[in-house]
């Protein structure tokens, strides 16, 4: 089988300005207009796996399984996918906060890693959580409808910085790693998004499969 993956890439299209940073500490960013311009895109690529006792062995294509679940009360739907390029490496990351649908999005590379941060957005009443070895490794809770927190602005950064470095220490490469995770299912930019109806294609506005059949 060829899987369907979301290549992640450092440099490709705008989505955000961030004036803090030097240009040269930022290696998925140009300079536009004096601002660092960060860079957001995931493409479709084919990545060959194999199959074994009916049973798709994703780990060893060097891909992280992720899942979109609804989450608003409308059927509970599950979409499933893969990712490669600049994502988690180690462990696993999940959000409630994830534009637009602000579904539940896991992403990681063991299960009992990403079972485990599901479960814990789930009993946080949403937030952003990331595990590792068995073990909740950053959090920040958003009880409010998954989108705001209930903490002040000081703690809330203070959670957030935390979160922050466990995304990069579990091998996320990027310089806002934590909203170019919640991006992967926006519908709005390119090109390939996962969706919990499964893979989106934003141009050809067609719903893909998660796999096609080597010939």
């Amino acid at each position: 089988l060829r899987d369907r993956c979301p290549v992640v890439f450092l440099v490709e299209e705008e989505a955000g300005l961030l004036p803090f940073f030097d240009i040269d500490d930022v290696p998925d960013a140009v300079l536009c207009d004096g601002y660092v311009c960060v860079k957001f895109r995931s493409d479709e690529a084919f990545v060959k796996m194999e199959v074994k006792d009916h049973r798709l062995l994703w780990k060893e294509s060097g891909c992280q399984l992720v899942l979109v679940k609804e989450r608003h009360g409308r059927d509970g739907h599950i979409g499933y996918g893969f990712a490669m390029g600049p994502t988690i490496k180690k462990g696993a990351c999940a959000s409630s906060y994830n534009h637009d649908s602000h579904d539940l999005i896991v992403m990681g590379n063991e299960e009992e890693d990403i079972v485990m941060a599901a479960n814990r957005v789930i009993d946080l009443k949403g937030g952003i959580v990331t595990a590792l070895d068995g073990k909740i490794t950053g959090q920040i809770a958003l009880e409010i409808a998954g989108l705001l927190s209930k903490k002040s602005v000081e703690e809330t950064a203070k959670d957030f910085i935390s979160l922050r470095e466990a995304f990069t220490k579990q091998g996320y490469v990027h310089s806002n790693s934590i909203m170019n995770f919640c991006l992967m299912s926006l519908t709005c930019i390119p090109t390939l998004k996962l969706t919990d109806r499964g893979y989106f294609n934003t141009e050809t506005f067609e719903l893909l499969p998660l796999y096609e059949e080597l010939q």
